[in-house]
C-alpha cells in the first residue's frame, strides 16, 4: 500500500513539469553561488582548519543532496490536511498516518532527486574535484547515517504536524526549527568553522546529525569509532522523538477536532 504511495506522489509530480524546471535552475544557482563563495574564501590558501577546497566543494554538493534527501515535509502535509479536514479521512483509513504521509512525500523526493539531484551531480563532478569515500566501511557507515536521518527528521516533523491539532498552524513551529536546523545542521556553514561555544551547543542538539555528521562520515573525517557513534547518538535521539511522539498522539487523541472540508 505505502509503495503504491510512493508510486502515486511520483508520477502526480509530472504535472508540475515548469516548477521541476524551475527548482532545478535555482537549485544550481545555489549550488555554484556557494562554491564561488567559498573559492573566494579559499583563494589565498589551500586548506583552512585541515578542509581543503576539494573537500568543501564536496560538502557543498552532498549537502544539496541532503537537503532534497532529508527534509521531507511531513508537518506541511499533516498541517494542510488537518486545516483542510481530510484528517478526518485519514484517521478511519486502515493505514498508519505517519507512514502514509511518509509515503507521499518520498515519492516526491524521489521526483525531486531524479529531476534535480542527479543533474547537479553530473554538472559539479564535470567541474570539480569531487572527494568520494575510500572504503567499503565509509560507504556504509554514510548509507546508514542518511537513513537515519531521513527516520530522525521525518519523525520530528511528524511531531510537528501533530501539534496542528492545537495550533491550527504549523508556521510559527517550522519557522522556529527551520531556524535551528539551518544553524546547527551545518547545511550552509559547515560546523569546523564555528566558535567551539557554537560547537558545544550544537553537539547537545539533534540537527547536526541531518546534514554535518552524514557529510563528515562521507569525507572521512570520522574515524571508524567516531561514525559507529554518530549512528549510534542518531539512534539514541531516534528512540527520545518516538517517545515524544507517542506521547503527543496520545495527547491529540483525546482532543480531536476537525475543522474545514
Amino acid at each position: 500500500m505505502y509503495i503504491e504511495l510512493i508510486k502515486k506522489s511520483f508520477l502526480q509530480q509530472f504535472t508540475y513539469r515548469a516548477n521541476a524546471l524551475l527548482t532545478l535552475f535555482h537549485s544550481c544557482v545555489s549550488l555554484f553561488i556557494s562554491a564561488n563563495v567559498w573559492k573566494v574564501l579559499y583563494s589565498y590558501q589551500y586548506e583552512v582548519s585541515g578542509i581543503y577546497m576539494y573537500e568543501m566543494l564536496t560538502y557543498i554538493l552532498i549537502g544539496q543532496l541532503l537537503k532534497i534527501i532529508v527534509r521531507l515535509p511531513i508537518s506541511t502535509y499533516i498541517g494542510n490536511r488537518i486545516t483542510l479536514g481530510n484528517i478526518s479521512i485519514d484517521l478511519i483509513r486502515p493505514i498508519n498516518l505517519k507512514w502514509a504521509a511518509m509515503s507521499t512525500c518520498v515519492g516526491k523526493m524521489l521526483f525531486s532527486l531524479s529531476t534535480t539531484g542527479l543533474p547537479m551531480i553530473i554538472i559539479a563532478t564535470a567541474r570539480w574535484e569531487i572527494a568520494t569515500p575510500t572504503t567499503l566501511f565509509q560507504w556504509l557507515a554514510f548509507f546508514s547515517s542518511v537513513i537515519l536521518s531521513v527516520l530522525l527528521y521525518t519523525t520530528l516533523e511528524y511531531i510537528m504536524g501533530l501539534t496542528t491539532f492545537w495550533t491550527k498552524t504549523t508556521f510559527h513551529l517550522q519557522w522556529i526549527i527551520n531556524s535551528f536546523f539551518t544553524l546547527f545542521s551545518g547545511s550552509i556553514i559547515p560546523l569546523w568553522f564555528y566558535p567551539n561555544s557554537i560547537q558545544k551547543i550544537a553537539s547537545y542538539l539533534p540537527f547536526r546529525f541531518f546534514i554535518f555528521e552524514p557529510i563528515n562520515i562521507f569525507l572521512g573525517k570520522a574515524s571508524h569509532q567516531e561514525a559507529l557513534f554518530i549512528n549510534l547518538g542518531q539512534i539514541t535521539w531516534l528512540m527520545i522523538l518516538l517517545i515524544i511522539e507517542q506521547l503527543v498522539w496520545n495527547s491529540v487523541q483525546k482532543s480531536i477536532t476537525i475543522q474545514g472540508g
